[in-house]
């Protein structure tokens, strides 16, 4: 399996591109190395709804190995498509199962808007404003005519500022790091910010 280290292009983006997708029996067998650090796996049974094997591997890997793989990702050194598909809940999902806060068989059972009852993010906080602990996950909920829904969902990555995937108008894709401040602002009457505390 040919490899290729992490390099950084224009505005900050990783330049990295992943190797071609190896099959589960080659991450079973040895130890799995991506960029700068290696995965210790353990043997994987099945496959995951909207995980790819890099997901998979991510997982299953060493406690320690997951924290480097959760900053890589918040930093957007490395892109969360590359380990988790789906809509905006399902990466969400996974960044709350690699950082230890979400079990597995959790991740396995939903997808898609099925996540919106299990976050719950209208027991959290309301944002107006201050900075989000980091890999916090962030809810946004459109207001209009009396009636609220849920449309979005991001991870706070340090201060007020959010990642996440699917174009709504606040976040652009994974490597589109958004301000809330500047994408919505805490007094907006149209969209509410709630959060899931990380600690």
């Amino acid at each position: 399996m040919t490899e290729k280290t992490p390099g950084r292009g224009k505005a900050g983006r990783s330049t990295w591109q992943p190797p071609s997708t190896p099959g589960l029996s080659d991450l079973t067998k040895r130890t799995y190395t991506r960029g700068s650090y290696t995965f210790r796996t353990v043997p994987i049974t099945g496959t995951l709804s909207k995980i790819t094997v890099f997901g998979e591997a991510a997982l299953e890997a060493a406690p320690e190995d997951q924290k480097r793989m959760l900053d890589y990702l918040l930093t957007g050194a490395e892109q969360v498509e590359d380990y988790a598909m789906g809509v905006c809940y399902d990466v969400v999902a996974f960044i709350l199962a690699l950082d230890g806060r979400l079990e597995v068989s959790t991740l396995r059972a939903r997808n898609g808007q099925n996540w919106l009852s299990y976050f719950d993010f209208d027991s959290g906080t309301r944002w107006r404003g201050e900075p989000i602990p980091r890999a916090s996950a962030v809810g946004f909920k459109r207001i209009r005519e009396g009636h609220t829904e849920y449309f979005h969902a991001a991870v706070a990555v340090g201060g007020t500022m959010v990642r996440g995937v699917n174009a709504t108008g606040i976040t652009f894709g994974w490597p589109d790091e958004a301000d809330l401040n500047e994408r919505v602002g805490p007094d907006n009457p149209e969209i509410q910010v709630w959060y899931l505390p990380s600690s």
